[in-house]
């Protein structure tokens, strides 16, 4: 992760994380990672994203097990929801498919 900035960061629950919203400049988009706090692997937790597709939110679980976002991941025009396992070893969409031209705006913690 040469030359990028962190926008945004959380601690999970546990103190065990630290995940974060980057700017990759090289990549030209937001993507997220989370790192042990005791230092070794940052992990990637984003699927590749569409093209000019964006991350816009992310949340960890209270567990510390999981991060939730918010995306353009698929497609640029089709904000959906991902669940990723913190480690970064397991995504899922958790959205059910969405009418053409429909988003998903927000989710609750």
């Amino acid at each position: 992760q040469t030359n990028s900035k962190v926008f945004y960061f959380e601690i999970s629950q546990d103190s065990r994380w630290v995940v974060y919203l980057t700017y990759a400049f090289g990549v030209g988009s937001l993507e997220i990672y989370s790192a042990p706090i005791e230092g070794g692997t940052t992990n990637l937790l984003n699927s590749p994203l569409a093209e000019k597709g964006q991350i816009f939110k992310f949340s960890l679980s209270p567990d510390s097990q999981h991060v939730v976002y918010m995306a353009t991941q698929s497609s640029p025009d089709v904000m959906e929801i991902f669940e990723v396992s913190i480690n970064g070893a397991q995504i899922r969409k958790i959205n059910h498919d969405l009418i053409p031209t429909g988003d998903v705006f927000s989710y609750m913690k």
